[in-house]
């Protein structure tokens, strides 16, 4: 069973007090607070000096004038120290011209000591401003630090690895001494998750993460995507030895991970590529190591390759699969799978996610992430995702028809979404099928949220005056500030799969989703669940106050019309279908 969310802290007040029949006053007065509070008395600059560095303080009440020390003196240490907390006064000697001054400095108030009336109103105000603060501040922080960590793994996330290799061949720049980028792709991983669960899964990259960040001394491991990591070897002894480095990092997985007793086999497939020869940059070489994985993958699995600067033998794979992409939508080989999605408190499903597959000829069924990138590459990502949203659309008016209302989420690129016509091909499709806008989802990612941000409000402004509802996937992978989230007219945020993977046992992955949960409520947007895999986790999340979720707990993808039968089962009701 998940364990109660823990209660709230104290609040915390400094004092700049010495008569101790008004502190005792004071504390009095703050009993009636509907809140805990923790005061501190200081009486002298050092005091109040040291105070400060030894902790957080919610807000400081000072008197005027003490012995040693006095209101102004105390204002001024704290601008000082450059710490943003509320700064009270309340004395029954201080000039109002003083008091005038202090405030007109950013003093938060004053109150009067023969008015004591005013004290408590004042602080829970000021109390109250000084939670929003810090939340601000901490959702800040926490937004910060997943832009440059994997949260599953412990691992610097891609963004981080291009940061510390480009300083470290900044540094070698001129030796122009050769360094090593070598991308894994696990092998069949997919597999894995769906025979043994995404928990076992996720245990079995963090424990792959582990042997990749010691498998060569000196060296920087990362986490890329779900089943793809990079290492980052500073140093190779010859441009010769590059293969051989490789092919140690690759052996590193080669023992078997133990879960319960039973082993588990993993092999890799590998790309890599050399600075200076291959790139001058950590980012393109780091680009030319994926290139390069991906083409030993189309050799077949558990390969290695060097990246090769040939194009005509670099891309003769890539071309071949391009071509069966371009025809792949008029063909039919495309298709959409649905996720449910599950209100947390009502346990309705209220909508689903459209994923797109393709049935390929001769490689069989493959997912996004094996056609999605080149197609975004080629610009074929533009028909294909208009395929995806007309096929939704389509879907839903044929649910509707059913009689069941379901809303369909549906992903959109950043190149589908910086089309100018977007917004009105969707227009075109929801009236072609007579379907409300309400009835359709869009999701767009965090880095097409933040890149270009004035045509971005521009378009999600379109689609909102429509009727369409915008979702931010994978929420927290990437880094949104405050400001820039209130800019847009978003309606949900959905957390990554990765955050709530450990929610259970993992308290940075707590705090995440409870940091992302408390954003979404202060911006009043809706807050959906990715990758839910037990009854612990649901339940923990409705605990912290997530609206909604999905993944394997509830239900896998599955076809528009088996999803229509699944949740007749899961009513109860098999009048819940009716002929189309």
């Amino acid at each position: 069973m998940p364990s109660e969310p823990t209660p709230a802290a104290p609040s915390r007040i400094l004092v700049v007090e010495d008569d101790e029949d008004d502190l005792l006053l004071l504390r009095q007065a703050l009993d009636r607070l509907d809140r805990p509070v923790e005061l501190r008395c200081v009486q002298t600059a050092d005091e109040m000096e040291a105070a400060l560095d030894a902790g957080e303080w919610d807000l400081v009440i000072s008197d005027h004038r003490l012995p040693r020390f006095d209101a102004i003196r105390a204002f001024n240490l704290l601008r000082r120290k450059r710490r943003d907390i509320p700064f009270v006064i309340m004395s029954g000697e201080m000039p109002e011209e003083a008091a005038v001054t202090v405030m007109r400095l950013g003093a938060n108030d004053y109150i009067d000591k023969s008015k004591p009336a005013r004290l408590l109103p004042v602080v829970e105000r000021e109390l109250r401003q000084s939670k929003l603060r810090r939340e601000k501040l901490d959702a800040e922080e926490m937004l910060r630090r997943l832009t440059y960590r994997d949260t599953l793994t412990g691992l610097p996330n891609g963004r981080m690895l291009v940061d510390e290799a480009g300083e470290a061949l900044e540094a070698r720049a001129q030796s122009g001494e050769p360094a090593l980028v070598v991308v894994l792709n696990l092998d069949r991983f997919r597999r894995i998750n769906e025979s043994f669960g995404h928990d076992v899964g996720d245990r079995l990259l963090q424990q792959t993460a582990r042997r990749l960040a010691r498998c060569v001394p000196g060296a920087s491991a990362a986490r890329l995507a779900q089943d793809r990591f990079a290492v980052f070897v500073r140093a190779v002894d010859a441009p010769g030895a590059a293969e051989a480095t490789v092919r140690a990092i690759a052996a590193s997985l080669d023992a078997p991970f133990d879960f319960a007793g039973q082993p588990i086999f993993l092999s890799c497939t590998a790309g890599y590529c050399l600075y200076p020869d291959d790139g001058s940059d950590a980012a393109t070489l780091l680009q030319r190591a994926e290139s390069a994985m991906f083409e030993a993958k189309r050799a077949g699995s558990g390969g290695v390759a060097r990246y090769d600067r040939d194009p005509a033998h670099r891309l003769g794979p890539l071309l071949r699969l391009e071509q069966g992409l371009r025809t792949a939508a008029p063909r039919g080989e495309l298709f959409l799978q649905y996720q449910p999605i599950v209100d947390l408190g009502t346990q309705d499903v209220v909508g689903c996610e459209a994923l797109v597959r393709w049935e390929h000829p001769e490689l069989g069924t493959l997912a996004p992430d094996r056609f999605i990138p080149l197609a975004d590459e080629t610009g074929l990502i533009q028909d294909i995702g208009a395929w995806v949203v007309r096929e939704a659309v389509r879907q839903a008016r044929a649910w509707r028809d059913r009689g069941a209302g379901l809303a369909v989420s549906t992903n959109v690129s950043a190149v589908q979404f910086r089309r100018p016509a977007f917004a009105e091909d969707l227009a075109h499709a929801l009236a072609d099928a007579a379907l409300d806008a309400g009835a359709i989802e869009i999701e767009i990612t965090e880095s097409v949220l933040m890149e270009h941000a004035g045509e971005t409000v521009r378009t999600l402004r379109r689609l909102k005056d429509m009727g369409v509802r915008i979702s931010v996937d994978d929420f927290g992978t990437g880094y949104s500030s405050l400001a820039y989230l209130k800019r847009f007219p978003i309606d949900v945020l959905k957390i990554d799969r990765s955050f709530v993977t450990g929610l259970n046992d993992d308290p940075d992955s707590l705090a995440i989703v409870r940091t992302i949960i408390a954003l979404a409520k202060m911006l009043k947007l809706g807050v959906v669940a990715e990758g839910v895999e037990s009854p612990a986790q649901a339940e923990f999340l409705a605990l912290l106050g997530c609206d909604r979720a999905q993944g394997f707990h509830f239900a896998r993808p599955m076809l528009g019309e088996d999803l229509l039968h699944w949740r007749a089962r899961r009513l109860g009701a098999d009048d819940a279908l009716r002929p189309g």
